[in-house]
């Protein structure tokens, strides 16, 4: 218990400037001329969260939690790293190339500084969903 502890306080102090990004990157969601579907990325990635730190909880009790939890919060861990491409829609062709360039930097910084706990999430995901298949 005290060693799985350890595995997720590290990696949630790993991604912390992960955090960082997360959260000065919700501005353009939250204004600027986009659908309004994008204005709900941000509730996505609170519910991402949600669900790591749910199932994270669970893993270091060593307890499972519902099906549920695991699959959807994948689809919305995913669905949060694909965010970035959503800037991309309704710009201008002429702005695309540059506004690319901006949104491929970005998801691979996301992806660094977020590489623990996406890795965490990945053994997770495993453990929760193979220990109910075997029961």
């Amino acid at each position: 218990m005290l060693r799985r502890a350890l595995v997720v306080i590290l990696a949630y102090a790993l991604s912390g400037a992960g955090f960082m990004f997360m959260l000065i990157g919700a501005f353009p969601f939250l204004g600027g001329e986009f659908a309004w579907f994008t204005k709900l990325v941000p509730l996505v990635w609170v519910f991402a969260w949600v669900a790591h730190v749910r199932m994270s909880v669970a893993w270091v009790r060593d307890h499972t939690v519902d099906r549920r939890w695991p699959l959807w919060g994948t689809a919305a861990g995913l669905i949060s790293l694909a965010s970035p491409l959503l800037l991309l829609y309704g710009s201008l062709p002429a702005d695309r190339v540059r506004q690319l360039q901006g949104v491929l930097t970005m998801g691979a910084l996301v992806c660094v500084f977020f590489l623990p706990s996406i890795v965490l999430a990945i053994k997770l995901v495993r453990f929760h969903l193979r220990t109910q298949t075997e029961a």
